[in-house]
């Protein structure tokens, strides 16, 4: 019997419009150890990017990722669960 690794896949999407660049939003999709699909892709958020700084982390079976807003005085914790279902967490 052999157990079979899952991995989850994060990244933003950008376009070209008119000669800008375009935030398209966050995506992600589950591979296993041996590159094969095992959730497609799927648009987690438009509204929040990665942050390059700081890495996802695995948390309770949960991919976290932290944002912060230094006007409004927030952070955003972001959750992903193994289906790909999205939460954001706002701190105060």
């Amino acid at each position: 019997m052999f157990h079979i690794h899952r991995y989850m896949v994060l990244w933003e999407e950008w376009r070209v419009i008119s000669n800008r660049d375009v935030f398209n939003g966050v995506y992600g999709m589950l591979i296993d150890d041996q590159g094969q699909i095992i959730r497609p892709a799927k648009l987690l958020t438009k509204a929040h990017h990665l942050q390059r700084g700081d890495d996802a982390v695995l948390h309770n079976n949960r991919v976290l990722w932290v944002t912060g807003d230094a006007a409004e005085r927030k952070l955003y914790i972001h959750e992903v669960d193994a289906e790909l279902n999205y939460r954001m967490v706002t701190l105060n």
